[in-house]
């Protein structure tokens, strides 16, 4: 029974880590969002530093609701996250149907990874909330959490 404990905690704290990242990847993309790159070298520092602002202040109701609202992204949202529209600029190459091809198919991909991720985030946000929250967690043979302690 002792090692059925030990497994269920070490399953929870997993889960509570991927959730840290997948927290994480989510402040980051909505940091970049905010902020659009800029010309200038003192523009372009108060990008920079307002990224981390926003990174360190971000809020956990904008990283849920950004797995939340991920279904309802397009194609052009992965499309600029990844850095594709750059590559718009270089006509020979996007010009090229093989090309323009592989790009569609990795935001299919991207788009494909990320729904996975929003998928697991959504799945075990509240055990995720309530850890980080310092929450006593009661771990059951049946459910995942049973009950959550003030």
């Amino acid at each position: 029974m002792q090692y059925y404990v030990k497994f269920r905690y070490l399953q929870l704290e997993l889960i509570v880590k991927q959730c840290e990242l997948l927290s994480d990847i989510a402040g980051y993309i909505n940091a970049i969002e905010k902020f659009s790159p800029k010309q200038s070298d003192d523009e372009n520092h108060k990008m920079v530093m307002n990224i981390y602002k926003h990174l360190v202040c971000s809020i956990g109701t904008e990283i849920h609701d950004f797995y939340e609202n991920l279904d309802s992204k397009d194609d052009q949202f992965f499309y600029k996250l990844m850095g594709y529209d750059l590559l718009d600029s270089l006509k020979p190459f996007t010009d090229i149907p093989a090309n323009r091809d592989a790009l569609n198919n990795s935001v299919k991909i991207v788009r494909l990874i990320f729904n996975r991720m929003s998928f697991f985030y959504k799945s075990f946000w509240h055990v995720y909330n309530a850890y980080k929250h310092g929450y006593r967690l009661f771990i059951n043979k049946a459910n995942w959490v049973v009950g959550v302690s003030y």
